[in-house]
């Protein structure tokens, strides 16, 4: 009897590890003075280059050519940057980021030198809508949600 369950209780298992694919809306308010850049990403490594971190690429995880769409858009001081429909596969527990960087045209070196702080902000997005406003408070990027 225990053999017949073993074939069922592993399809289950390979079943429920499948990723789910998930959708964002994101609309960012940048109420510094200076631009910001923002990137997708995922808190673990992937290959999906529209949410590829800038470690992504360095490890060559996401392949990046002329034609490669990626999370990448910068805004400029008192605009907003919208964008809906995002979707991504994400393994059980992964989450989506948005890391938003002070700055602009940040070369690849840069990017992966700013770590969290005054120059750079983490936010965990939720599937469907996140808005945001960006500010500086104190020297560092202040990340307000809208509702």
């Amino acid at each position: 009897m225990l053999k017949c369950w073993v074939p069922l209780v592993l399809l289950i298992f390979v079943a429920g590890c499948d990723p789910t694919v998930r959708s964002y809306n994101l609309a960012v308010k940048n109420d510094t003075v200076s631009p910001l850049t923002l990137n997708l990403a995922k808190d673990v490594p992937q290959h999906e280059a529209l949410w590829a971190s800038p470690e992504d690429i360095d490890e060559e995880r996401v392949m990046v050519t002329p034609e490669t769409e990626l999370g990448i858009v910068v805004i400029p001081p008192g605009k907003t940057a919208t964008r809906t429909g995002i979707t991504g596969h994400f393994e059980h527990g992964a989450q989506a980021v948005l890391r938003i960087y002070r700055g602009k045209d940040l070369l690849q070196r840069e990017l992966l030198a700013m770590k969290p702080g005054n120059d750079r902000a983490d936010v965990i997005l939720k599937p469907g809508n996140n808005r945001f406003v960006v500010r500086d408070y104190h020297g560092a990027l202040s990340i307000e949600p809208v509702k």
